[in-house]
């Protein structure tokens, strides 16, 4: 072993060193303790963060398109794919210097057809509802 190693298999526990003169104990925590964990941000600043990424729409917020959603299994007849793809479509003339994405679609018509039940209702019956 080298000289001053030290044996690895000794018990060492730590020695408790008393507080420096500038260090005041105050409780259980010291002055340089109490400082430490006195690094958080203001509320003001947190308030001001939390206000701006409020003001950002969803997609500037995001980092990815997951971000703040459920996953969902949806499934769809040809009809509703075809339906979807068209949409897609046209949400990506409509915003030619932008990649519209999918879910975004999706979920933009379904807070779309939650303003406009009466739609929805037409696509049910449509579909077969209301014939009993």
């Amino acid at each position: 072993m080298k000289p001053g190693a030290g044996d690895p298999f000794a018990d060492d526990e730590p020695e408790e060193q008393e507080p420096d003169q500038e260090e005041q104990v105050v409780g259980d925590h010291t002055d340089r303790e109490a400082a430490a964990t006195s690094v958080d941000p203001e509320p003001e600043e947190q308030s001001r963060e939390s206000d701006l990424d409020n003001e950002l729409p969803y997609k500037y917020r995001r980092d990815t398109i997951e971000d703040d959603r459920s996953r969902a299994n949806l499934f769809l007849r040809d009809v509703g794919e075809e339906a979807i793809a068209s949409l897609v479509e046209e949400m990506d003339r409509s915003f030619e210097s932008e990649e519209v994405y999918k879910i975004d679609v999706l979920e933009a018509a379904i807070q779309a057809a939650a303003e406009n039940p009466e739609e929805v209702e037409k696509q049910l019956e449509g579909i077969g509802y209301g014939m009993k």
